[in-house]
């Protein structure tokens, strides 16, 4: 299972080529490139370095895109064009770094597949965006990505969870033709709307490459709006798969990833958001938005009825200076099951309400006879009309019901006569 558990998708290695060691750790640097558009006259490419050993963004560059010119550039012998396309030398070193795009990736202007370079792993990923487009963003490594368990993720992540005072801004590089301007990473546009947009997008992107530096590299659709859905659900590709709900922040703020995580992904906002997944009829989203991010939600509703110890919680800050906190938590089936129990909604999937009830009553009733009384006792009105809710649960024909209602209205009758006249015990009573 441990051997299973390890690795995604590899191809061959030529180590004549490349005689080098592999390193058995998380990749320390990760390269994103991507298209951002903050206007029609303000948007080209992003290219990103993240280094998720240290979690911290330690370059971004914006290449302007001047309407309607093709960019073609260049970044440490990483050739690239306007629509993220990438071509590497034949000897390009891959060690210690990921490289993603939702372009394509070619060496020597020839296809990946149809190179003789086979030292590096190219593993797609379907990503989704509501306009109706799947987005495929490719991954390619000097070597197998590793699956981190949830129990090596938090022994590495949670090291940053302490509260640190913000050192100086990181600084953004903008590229206008031959011109670079640097700005700061709180405003990299003048506009607010923009700016805010923008950072959440970055804040986004580094949770997930760091979920794709663990091995985390299914991304599911799972936002309907701004600000509601989840930020992030990723499941790794193993035969015992975890995921992991994410919430990413970017934005100036003066409380760490223990408010986020209390704020955003507790049990509480988990189940108002799948609430409203269920419940929500999502017309801003196109037909098949709302498919994918239907079935997302009764992916999560699975997990938690079936495996909800493989579920955990991740809350990621981007700051100021371009250092990240991270805190990583187990998720709590118990209060969420109470929340099931207090909070109870037509959306509910029966399993879960099942499920939290046999948790409730476990712990106060030791035997099956006493949950089911204690069940018959939680109903409201007289005992004829709780017998007639069962009879109607269990679709009993009407014929039948009346015949077990007068069985039981003699029985009642006799019970009561033979009490009166002191040669019975009283059995009408509420635990009948």
């Amino acid at each position: 299972m441990m051997v299973l558990k390890r690795f995604i998708i590899t191809l061959s290695l030529w180590t004549t080529l490349y005689p080098v060691s592999f390193i058995d750790s998380f990749s320390s640097t990760v390269i994103d490139i991507d298209k951002f558009h903050f206007s029609t006259q303000v948007k080209g490419v992003r290219l990103v370095l993240f280094n998720t050993d240290e979690q911290n963004l330690t370059e971004a560059h914006y290449y302007v895109k001047p309407t309607p010119s093709v960019l073609n550039l260049e970044y440490k012998k990483i050739n690239f064009d306007s629509d993220c396309n990438i071509d590497l030398p034949q000897n390009f070193k891959l060690e210690g770094l990921i490289i993603t795009t939702k372009g394509t990736i070619k060496i020597n202007g020839k296809d990946f597949e149809k190179s003789p370079l086979k030292l590096s792993i190219l593993n797609s990923v379907q990503d989704y965006q509501d306009d109706e487009n799947d987005v495929k963003r490719l991954i390619l490594n000097y070597k197998e990505i590793e699956i981190k368990y949830a129990s090596e993720i938090m022994d590495k992540l949670n090291h940053f969870s302490r509260k640190q005072e913000t050192e100086n801004d990181f600084k953004v590089t903008f590229h206008i033709g031959t011109k670079t301007e640097l700005k700061s990473f709180k405003n990299l546009s003048s506009e607010r709307s923009v700016n805010n947009k923008e950072r959440g997008i970055l804040g986004e992107l580094v949770t997930t490459l760091t979920m794709i530096s663990m091995g985390y590299a299914n991304k599911h659709f799972s936002k309907f709006g701004t600000d509601n859905g989840f930020d992030g659900i990723f499941i790794d590709n193993s035969t015992k798969p975890e995921m992991f709900i994410t919430e990413s922040k970017c934005r100036e703020r003066a409380d760490g990833v223990n408010s986020i995580m209390k704020d955003n992904l507790s049990e509480e906002k988990i189940f108002i958001k799948l609430n409203r997944i269920a419940s929500y009829d999502h017309k801003a989203l196109s037909e098949k938005a709302r498919s994918h991010l239907g079935k997302t939600g009764e992916l999560i509703t699975q997990y938690i009825n079936q495996s909800p110890e493989r579920i955990f919680k991740f809350a990621h800050r981007v700051k100021s200076d371009g250092s990240c906190s991270c805190l990583v938590r187990e998720f709590d089936i118990k209060a969420y099951q109470m929340l099931i129990l207090k909070t109870p909604t037509h959306q509910s999937p029966m399993k879960d309400k099942l499920s939290a009830l046999n948790t409730f009553t476990t712990n106060f009733c030791s035997t099956d006879e006493e949950k089911v009384k204690l069940y018959i006792r939680s109903l409201p009105g007289s005992e004829l009309e709780k017998l007639q809710l069962i009879f109607n649960a269990l679709e009993i024909e009407k014929s039948q019901q009346d015949k077990m209602v007068a069985i039981f209205d003699q029985e009642k009758k006799v019970n009561r006569a033979l009490n009166f006249n002191g040669t019975k015990e009283e059995t009408d009573s509420e635990d009948k």
